[in-house]
């Protein structure tokens, strides 16, 4: 029983199949993950064991051809399907190379280059050993680039370009970084890369997937959109819609929200509200803040002292080892609702957004979407799928606007 709930626990503190249907719009399933297993490994809990639990998880797919006329590539618009693993990370199926082979991607806004682990990553690494890896001998579409890949001497490898497959549409000559070396943590994650959909200054020696779609005359409109599912009962996470609005996602009109960085998709947040009751609320971010919009997560991180007190009002404590808090599983119906008023509209989530529940060999927990955030500038959030639920979010590349409107 004990080590049951340290999982669930660890699960908790990290960080389906295939399928593509084609009226116009692209659509790419997403699944949820969980990240790192970091706190379970510091309380020195079999390794195996873990490994185990998480590649009974893994998945394979096959991906989707492209579609010609003529010989020649027609501007269309696709989805990739989203899927979910551990009520988390969300990641899409992506062929790389000829023939292709596939990835699981994370999509991520708040990032611009794209990643997968390479082949010369030794196998007596444990995050190369447990995920799949690219192998750019075997793809006659390889094209060499060599130029050196650091992340803060954790994610390290070279740049390199090939065919990009998602859903029913591809780039060609793709740059993106080849790893040869990741942090021991990422032996946790499900996902095998990243597709960056950040804006190109974020990227500042490879052009972004997104960008070479648009360059490569592959969408009608220079706009993706996410709709993330909430069923607890499926891996499905939603969808990623490339080139356009899918509007049988969205029950309102979109509101249109400008963008105040030039490097990430950023936006100004008046203020942030715990709504107790209709007589009673509790502001943060009361001067007002920024927020970045990050569809690789489901979680809403912000300023440490600000995330202790909306907590604390949702009823949540922290656990003793990580940055994260437990919330009784009933406040998933009764906790207050958070309203976050942005470009003078306000937006809602419920208990049951920002609430997660982690379920394990018969014992359940709830943790609150709520996290301190590290690396971040002052006063800035990030925004995840805990937001998103409710909001159908589409991102105009072009014109570096965000629109929102209630999701279906």
């Amino acid at each position: 029983m004990k080590i049951n709930l340290v999982l669930i626990l660890v699960f908790a503190c990290l960080h389906g199949s295939f399928s593509t249907e084609y009226d116009g719009i692209v659509r790419i399933p997403l699944q949820r993950m969980e990240t790192g297993l970091e706190k379970l490994l510091r309380q020195e809990a079999d390794i195996k064991l873990i490994e185990g639990i998480y590649e009974m998880a893994r998945q394979g797919a096959e991906g989707s051809k492209l579609v010609l006329k003529d010989g020649k590539f027609v501007p269309t618009n696709d989805t990739l399907p989203l899927f979910k693993y551990f009520d988390s990370e969300y990641y899409g199926l992506v062929n790389i190379g000829k023939p292709g082979k596939t990835f699981k991607m994370i999509m991520d806004t708040a990032w611009a280059y794209s990643w997968v682990i390479s082949s010369e990553c030794p196998r007596t690494s444990l995050p190369c050993a447990v995920h799949q890896s690219y192998n750019h001998k075997t793809s006659s579409t390889y094209q060499p680039d060599g130029r050196e890949f650091n992340v803060s001497n954790e994610f390290m490898g070279y740049m390199s370009k090939d065919v990009f497959l998602v859903g029913q549409m591809n780039t060609t000559g793709q740059g993106f970084a080849e790893l040869t070396h990741l942090p021991w943590i990422y032996t946790m994650y499900d996902s095998d890369g990243t597709i960056g959909l950040g804006f190109q200054e974020l990227a500042h020696n490879a052009t972004p997937f997104f960008y070479n779609l648009i360059r490569q005359n592959r969408l009608k409109e220079p706009i993706f959109s996410f709709y993330i599912n909430r069923d607890p009962t499926t891996t499905r996470g939603g969808s990623l819609f490339f080139g356009g609005i899918d509007p049988k996602h969205n029950k309102t009109a979109f509101s249109t929200i400008n963008v105040n960085s030039n490097v990430y998709w950023q936006f100004p947040v008046t203020k942030i509200s715990v709504v107790m009751s209709k007589k009673s609320q509790v502001d943060v971010c009361k001067n007002g803040c920024n927020a970045l919009a990050d569809t690789s997560t489901n979680g809403i991180m912000g300023p440490p002292a600000e995330i202790k007190v909306i907590n604390q009002l949702i009823g949540a404590e922290r656990i003793f080892f990580s940055d994260r808090y437990l919330i009784p599983c009933t406040q998933e119906y009764k906790g207050p609702k958070i309203v976050f008023n942005i470009n003078n509209q306000e937006y809602m989530i419920k208990g049951r957004d920002y609430i997660q529940k982690m379920s394990y060999s018969g014992i359940t927990i709830c943790l609150s979407a709520f996290r301190p955030a590290t690396g971040l500038a002052n006063n800035t959030w990030t925004l995840g799928g805990a937001f998103f639920y409710q909001y159908y979010t589409a991102f105009d590349v072009i014109n570096r606007q965000i629109l929102i409107a209630d999701a279906a």
